[in-house]
């Protein structure tokens, strides 16, 4: 392994650009599934041996599906909030550790990443607009919808606070010296 790894502070910001449209569109998808077989099982009384399908399934599934359509907008922002705040939380952590004339590229992998970001979110604004069940990201997802359609905007600040935690001279004190990190 080699220990003496040099490379970018937002380099980590082209997965999460993708990983969040990915997220939301799974999330949406997993939402109109469950929420597609709910229905399906729960629209005929029929029988399984001694055992009411319709009964069981709003007993099992019935609350899983209940849970998921009621929580889906908050676990897509925690989960896009989270990487972004991961990505932060590592420049800060790495900061000294990469030679100042890296500063010049990382400008350039966020540019790069803007440009991305676009692509993506007004490819993600087209498919929801075409999509038969786009009431699913505007109606149960609204806010995780919206953090996609903005995401060339909190992209942009996200990795110029990531440049500015990575390349800024906030000096480490003795604890993080003696921790190696």
């Amino acid at each position: 392994m080699i220990s003496n790894k040099k490379g970018s502070s937002v380099g980590i910001l082209f997965f999460i650009i993708i990983a969040s449209v990915t997220i939301i569109i799974v999330g949406g998808v997993l939402v109109y599934g469950l929420n597609q077989i709910v229905l399906g099982l729960t629209s005929t009384n029929s029988m399984v041996g001694a055992v009411n399908l319709t009964t069981a399934t709003q007993q099992t599934l019935g609350q899983i599906n209940t849970a998921l359509i009621n929580n889906a907008n908050l676990y897509g922002v925690i989960l896009i909030f989270g990487m972004f705040l991961g990505m932060m939380i590592g420049g800060f952590v790495i900061r000294d550790k990469f030679p100042k004339i890296l500063f010049v590229f990382d400008i350039f992998i966020l540019i790069f990443a803007y440009i991305i970001a676009v692509y993506l979110s007004n490819a993600y604004e087209t498919a929801i607009t075409s999509i038969p069940f786009s009431s699913i990201y505007t109606g149960t997802m609204p806010t995780a919808s919206a953090f996609v359609l903005k995401l060339p905007f909190i992209s942009l600040i996200a990795g110029a606070i990531t440049i500015i935690l990575s390349y800024s001279a906030i000096p480490r004190n003795k604890e993080e010296q003696i921790a190696g990190y």
